[in-house]
């Protein structure tokens, strides 16, 4: 494995490496008192490095400015918090392979029989 593609297969494993970073991301934030919380990106100050996130079901009053560089603060959103991929419209359609919680609410796979 040359030093690329080892840098490239850390940065997948690290939960702290977020990727790239816009308006809407969803990532899981660590807070104040250090709670892990989920949290959508509502502004990006690229000249600045640093993203504005407001935490799902709080006020908008604990909205806060963090630095890209507070790495300990910010994860891949699900990867510190319970909870699954997000995804924005999906067409369903007979023999569609999908991901689905269960009853105990462990993601498992499925397909979709019937319209």
């Amino acid at each position: 494995m040359n030093p690329t593609e080892k840098e490239n297969e850390t940065q997948r494993d690290d939960p702290h490496e977020i990727g790239e970073v816009f308006v809407n991301l969803w990532l899981d934030i660590k807070d104040e008192v250090q709670n892990w919380c989920e949290a959508q990106v509502i502004q990006y100050n690229e000249e600045d490095q640093q993203i504005k996130v407001h935490y799902k079901g709080w006020k908008s009053k604990f909205d806060e400015w963090i630095q890209l560089s507070a790495k300990e603060r910010l994860a891949k959103t699900n990867s510190k918090t319970p909870g699954g991929p997000r995804f924005t419209k999906i067409e369903f359609h007979v023999d569609l392979q999908i991901s689905v919680r269960d009853t105990q609410d462990k993601w498992c796979d499925a397909e979709v029989t019937r319209a």
